[in-house]
């Protein structure tokens, strides 16, 4: 979901600043830092990196090390997106950079989230630490558990009039991003009658869309899944890729997910639409179609969600379920 700025996503944004703590020591070979961090009581060799050492890591240098093993052994096996697994090691390498010269551990973690909180990060930004920094003390061999609330925020609501006016203002403007307002209104309404995300788009090749279906190939999570195509989209589609000669191993839309996002929200500025994001537009297609009455299982299916939980948010939008129980409270003679 592309969102709002969440406050603290840098090593030295907010009250609190991160250091490096150079080791004024003499510097000990990167290649025995590796077997100790990992529970290691002998020498053992991890990809020729190097065998055991006794003390924490001492150099930026060594921690560098450790951080490039750990992203190759652990986090590239999760089923996260590389935009993920760079956050992640960002958040690891501030709480690295604060532990200095002192050896990790659970009681150290949970200062580095009390900290965090005291210097006004965001319940959402501690959360994230949190889910990066507890697999990485797993993988040292330390267990960290906390219970962190987590607040519900519901999507914000869009109404199917508000992609008219951001479809009118992309179409409208002047500047350098006309030549491309057909690409752009068809990106706008793919996203917003698939609800397929942000990264999907961009990697969506001509060869994926056919017989009326949009086949999402290596999803979040590496799944793939098949959405149907409405009628006048599958028209559109065909249209666009005929008049450009796309082949079909090109990319539909061959742009960066910062232009997509700029675009996105220049547009909707332009509409005087606020809020509205390439990842609001999925909010708005799994809204839209609860609201209409679809089973959530089936939203769950098109949005490709492992857990149900997280397509159930939508029920709360609109919580048209509710409104019959609130009704019982109408006046009979009124």
């Amino acid at each position: 979901m592309e969102s709002s700025e969440e406050k603290g996503t840098g090593a030295s944004r907010g009250k609190m600043t991160i250091t490096l703590l150079e080791d004024k020591r003499a510097s000990k070979p990167v290649s025995r830092v590796i077997g100790i961090l990992k529970g290691n009581h002998t020498p053992q060799t991890t990809n020729n990196i190097g065998t055991g050492g006794q003390e924490w890591l001492t150099s930026k240098a060594s921690r560098i090390v450790a951080l490039s093993l750990y992203g190759n052994e652990v986090l590239q096996n999760l089923e996260l997106s590389p935009v993920s697994v760079a956050k992640y090691k960002q958040q690891i390498g501030a709480f690295c950079d604060w532990l200095g010269q002192r050896e990790p551990s659970a009681d150290l973690a949970k200062s580095f989230l009390t900290q965090l909180r005291a210097s006004g990060y965001s319940n959402a930004s501690i959360r994230s630490y949190y889910a990066a920094i507890k697999p990485f003390l797993k993988w040292l061999k330390i267990e960290l558990k906390l219970k962190l609330k987590k607040e519900k925020r519901l999507p914000r609501y869009h109404a199917r009039s508000e992609l008219d006016r951001l479809i009118q203002a992309i179409g409208n403007r002047k500047d350098s991003w006309a030549k491309n307002a057909e690409r752009d209104i068809l990106i706008v309404k793919v996203l917003a009658f698939t609800g397929i995300r942000r990264s999907e788009l961009l990697s969506l090749k001509c060869q994926d869309i056919a017989q009326g279906f949009l086949f999402v190939r290596q999803g979040k999570g590496h799944r793939d899944r098949v959405i149907p195509l409405i009628k006048s989209l599958q028209g559109e589609i065909a249209d666009y890729i005929n008049r450009h000669s796309l082949a079909p191993a090109d990319r539909c839309f061959p742009l960066g997910a910062n232009r997509l996002d700029r675009m996105v929200r220049e547009s909707a500025a332009k509409a005087g639409l606020s809020g509205i994001t390439p990842h609001q537009l999925r909010h708005a297609f799994a809204t839209w179609l609860t609201e209409r009455g679809a089973e959530i299982r089936k939203v769950q299916e098109l949005l490709g969600h492992a857990d149900i939980s997280t397509t159930a948010i939508y029920l709360d939008v609109i919580p048209s379920h509710l409104k019959a129980t609130v009704e019982l409270l109408e006046d009979e003679d009124g």
